[in-house]
């Protein structure tokens, strides 16, 4: 196992409120073989791994709210985070997985994806925005193929963010996107990481959920979140 710190702390640092990050990195015959034992025999090597990584992420999110017990799911999968928490868990890779979690007691829910940074093709892209949303990420990315990825990550954990209220499955197409400011540039001091903020909701019920988007050289990884006070 490679635990991540410095995604870790990158993170935790972009995001507007206090949270804790966990993220763990699998290659090929790191899970030990009790831990496999313990996973469906219909599993693949590869999905073991996610699992695995994302759980060890989220032993290390859960560290500092002094919690102990391992994150179980509930008859749908969804993760079970102790109560006050909110909590997500993502992964993504293939001959090296990362597993991300975030955790934090000051919102209601909370919703992360990450993905591997690299352009999507137009049959994806057509699946992932609409019109809308095609014609205002052509402003900052003509090709759509970078802007595209954004746009699928954060509709990714906005469902994240969403589902264990309503339970509904929700297509790309239903789900809204729209970056806050155009990006410019890299944010911050000199460390190359872009934070881009968006709104997200579900078109058919007008909600407004906040998100935000942290580009770094190898991910891309969206947050998304409901205060507690209902916003």
């Amino acid at each position: 196992m490679q635990v991540d710190s410095a995604l870790e702390q990158l993170l935790v640092q972009r995001l507007p409120f206090v949270a804790q990050v966990g993220a763990v990195r699998a290659t090929r015959g790191t899970v030990p073989p009790e831990d496999v034992a313990h996973f469906p025999p219909t599993w693949s090597e590869k999905r073991a791994r996610e699992h695995w990584a994302g759980r060890k992420a989220a032993a290390r999110a859960l560290e500092p709210y002094e919690v102990t017990e391992v994150v179980g799911r509930d008859p749908e999968g969804v993760p079970l985070f102790p109560s006050p928490l909110a909590g997500s868990i993502a992964h993504t890779g293939t001959r090296s997985v990362l597993g991300l979690c975030v955790v934090s007691d000051q919102v209601r829910t909370l919703g992360v994806d990450v993905e591997i940074r690299k352009p999507l093709g137009p049959e994806l892209i057509e699946r992932i925005i609409d019109a809308k949303e095609s014609r205002l990420l052509e402003a900052v990315d003509a090709a759509l193929g970078d802007s595209a990825l954004w746009a699928f990550c954060a509709k990714e954990a906005y469902y994240k963010c969403v589902y264990p209220s309503h339970r509904r499955f929700l297509g790309f197409h239903e789900v809204s996107f729209h970056l806050t400011e155009a990006p410019s540039g890299p944010s911050g001091a000199d460390d190359g990481i872009v934070t881009l903020d968006c709104t997200l909701g579900e078109k058919a019920l007008g909600d407004a959920t906040v998100g935000r988007i942290v580009l770094t050289e190898e991910f891309v990884v969206a947050f998304a979140w409901q205060s507690r006070d209902g916003g």
